[in-house]
């Protein structure tokens, strides 16, 4: 168990991770992690949450937008039962911005 002032010292490195991004889950994740045979796990814990040795937080994916009911619920797509499925624009904007610009450019695939 961890208390006293290395409590604090934790808490105030957890605190910061979690506003850099990281949620509490991955960060249980990346600190729990290869714990077995640890002689002082204060010491590993203090380590794995420095500065220097804690990297980026993971990027979130974005979330989906809601289906538009148009398209392929399950790939979002516009004429998947077709010859030329497409992206959907209201389901999948970044990606049929990029098929409108491959098409434009003559770059398909």
């Amino acid at each position: 168990m961890v208390g006293g002032q290395e409590g604090e010292h934790v808490v105030t490195v957890v605190t910061a991770a979690l506003h850099a991004g990281w949620t509490p889950q991955a960060l249980a994740g990346f600190t729990g992690a290869n714990t077995r045979r640890v002689r002082n796990p204060y010491a590993v814990l203090a380590a794995r949450l420095a500065p220097a040795e804690l990297p980026p937080p993971y990027p979130r994916r974005p979330s989906r937008p809601p289906w538009c009911g148009e398209c392929d619920q399950a790939t979002r797509m516009l004429g998947f039962d077709g010859d030329a499925p497409r992206p959907c624009p209201r389901c999948k904007p970044s990606a049929a911005a990029s098929h409108a610009a491959d098409v434009k450019t003559g770059r398909l695939w």
